[in-house]
């Protein structure tokens, strides 16, 4: 722990709490395969008029994790804080499934082999739901994590493709019972688009 406050990778406040630190955007470029996606995703949300006021997060698959490699809070509050480094299981999240739609099925069987744990609300894993997302993803170029709602948040993302490869997924995260799905749809895939083409 040291070593990460001394590098600044983690800060610790008054309380004792520990948080990530300035240098996290440093450590999530390697994630996005050294790409400028940490560095467009703001300026790039900014230029989507639709996503105005809504929380959006740029997200990696990390195992059957998604991590949050970059947050643009909104303007309304949501369940749960989202941050940077954040993991959350995939098959619960717009992000994770619409990565996990970009995967052979046979990769994603791997992933889930061994029955996850329950979910930080307590959601268990359910591959037939997971299946059906999917496919639904597929069929329409967006994923949902619509009928899971991890927390009870609600998200509409697309995959970021660089190169051919899906390095990231950006989602718009809204409270459950606000999603506006065909509508952010839209958005998050212009989104997707424009950091692709500036990455």
């Amino acid at each position: 722990m040291s070593t990460l406050l001394l590098e600044r990778a983690v800060t610790r406040d008054e309380q004792g709490t520990v948080r990530l630190g300035v240098r996290i955007a440093e450590i999530a470029r390697g994630f996005v395969g050294g790409t400028r996606l940490i560095e467009e995703f703001r300026p790039a949300c900014a230029r989507i008029s639709e996503l105005d006021g809504a929380a959006v997060v740029l997200a990696v698959l990390v195992g059957g994790d998604i991590a949050h490699v970059a947050v643009r809070e909104g303007d309304r509050p949501l369940p749960l804080t989202l941050t940077p480094g954040m993991r959350l299981p995939a098959w619960s999240t717009a992000t994770g499934i619409a990565l996990l739609t970009d995967l052979p099925d046979v990769v994603v069987d791997r992933l889930y082999q061994n029955e996850p744990a329950a979910s930080p609300s307590g959601l268990i894993f359910d591959a037939d739901r997971l299946l059906l997302a999917r496919k639904a993803c597929r069929t329409r170029g967006w994923a949902s994590n619509e009928g899971v709602e991890e927390m009870t948040l609600a998200g509409t993302a697309a995959v970021v493709v660089v190169d051919g490869r899906p390095l990231a997924a950006v989602g718009v995260v809204r409270a459950q019972g606000s999603a506006r799905h065909a509508t952010d749809a839209a958005a998050i895939g212009r989104l997707a688009h424009e950091l692709a083409s500036r990455a």
